[in-house]
C-alpha cells in the first residue's frame, strides 16, 4: 500500500449503544489519514479485552465508539519513512481500534523483531 492506494474505508467494531456482546457491530468506516509522525498499520490480529467489556456496558465514564485497544500488524504507509512498508509492529491504540487498519503515532509503535506467521496454521 502507498499513500495513494491504501483503502479509503476499513472495517471496525463499533459500539453504538451500551449493552452485552450483541451491541458490537462490524461496520465499514473511513480510513483515517496518516500525517507526519504517524503510520498506517494493516492489522493482522487485535484484542478486545476486559477494559472494553466495561466500556461496552457503560460502566466507565469514558467509552470509545470503536473497540480495540491493542493490535499487531504491518506498516502499510508511513509518510515520514520512519518505518518501511511491511515492517511488523505492535500498537496500543487506547480504544481507537480497527479490524483492518489503524493510524498510530510512530513513537507508540515498537517494531517487532520476531517472526510472526500470519494466516491459517498449516498442517504437515
Amino acid at each position: 500500500m502507498t499513500a495513494k492506494t491504501y483503502p479509503s474505508t476499513m472495517r471496525a467494531i463499533l459500539v453504538e449503544q451500551f449493552g452485552g456482546p450483541e451491541v458490537l457491530n462490524i461496520k465499514t468506516v473511513p480510513t483515517p489519514e496518516a500525517k507526519a509522525g504517524h503510520a498506517i498499520i494493516k492489522v493482522k490480529a487485535f484484542g478486545v479485552n476486559h477494559a472494553e467489556m466495561h466500556m461496552r456496558r457503560g460502566e466507565w465514564a469514558e467509552a470509545m465508539p470503536i473497540i480495540g485497544i491493542e493490535c499487531v500488524g504491518t506498516v502499510a504507509y508511513c509518510p515520514g519513512n520512519e518505518f518501511k512498508v511491511g515492517t511488523p509492529v505492535a500498537a496500543l491504540m487506547g480504544g481507537l481500534g480497527r479490524l483492518s487498519t489503524v493510524v498510530m503515532r510512530n513513537t507508540l509503535l515498537p517494531q517487532l523483531r520476531i517472526l510472526l506467521l500470519w494466516g491459517p496454521k498449516r498442517r504437515s
